[in-house]
């Protein structure tokens, strides 16, 4: 998954990292769509740092947060999505 410490904007991570999981994906003999889902909700789960999502900032500053605080929360939801992500994307496209 691309990591959010050094985020990029979706679309430039997801464009970036697409043609290195249909790689890997044709290299292991697999179907290359459940890479390419797994990279695109890689590139938008955002919740480790108040800077990875405009989201995050409308409420970083507002509600006191700092940034350990998204750090404690984000790493177990980062953790679950991907989870739940690697698990199902295979369920759903199969190959």
């Amino acid at each position: 998954m691309s990591p959010d410490i050094i985020k990029t904007p979706p679309r430039k991570s997801t464009a970036l990292f697409v043609p290195i999981a249909i790689a890997l994906a044709q290299a292991l003999g697999h179907a290359p769509e459940p890479f390419v889902v797994t990279v695109a909700m890689a590139s938008v789960v955002a919740f480790l740092t108040p800077i990875g999502h405009h989201g995050n900032l409308l409420v970083y500053g507002p509600g006191r947060y700092n940034f350990m605080d998204f750090v404690r929360v984000g790493t177990p939801l980062t953790v679950i999505c991907a989870l739940i992500v690697v698990m199902l994307a295979p369920l759903f496209w199969p190959g």
